[in-house]
């Protein structure tokens, strides 16, 4: 009977060990999952930083091309309005009628320069039309 008392209480012992180390198991498991969630998550927002952070590239990347062309044309605006200055200062200090009549001779070769230009266009597309 002694025996049998103690083999009951091991036994006892045993099923509450054993349902002590499920309750942890359980409990284990449950930290997995939320762990596994939060690594989960993380690996999202780390992609849609990474995604921001390829665009923010990408927008800065434009935006500085944009500033070069800006500084570019920039650049040939000044250097435009500079000659046009020193075209502006070399036709004031001449004598009118010569200002008048250099102006006048650069409009007559710009005339034929177009002419010329209108002339060649149309020989193309001639040709362009005999050869289709």
């Amino acid at each position: 009977r002694a025996e049998a008392a103690r083999e009951k209480q091991v036994v006892g012992d045993l099923r509450s060990e054993v349902a002590t180390l499920c309750g942890e198991r359980d409990r284990l498991k449950e930290a997995l999952a939320e762990v596994e969630a939060s690594s989960r998550e993380l690996e999202t927002r780390f992609g849609q930083v990474s995604a921001e952070a390829a665009a923010s590239k990408a927008a800065k990347a434009a935006l500085e091309a944009e500033l070069s062309e800006a500084r570019k044309t920039l650049s040939e605006q000044e250097a435009a309005l500079s000659t046009a200055q020193q075209r502006l200062d070399e036709i004031a200090s001449m004598p009118l009628d010569v200002a008048i009549a250099k102006e006048r001779d650069k409009q007559v070769h710009l005339e034929r320069s177009l002419e010329e230009a209108r002339a060649a266009k149309r020989r193309l597309e001639e040709q362009l039309r005999e050869t289709s």
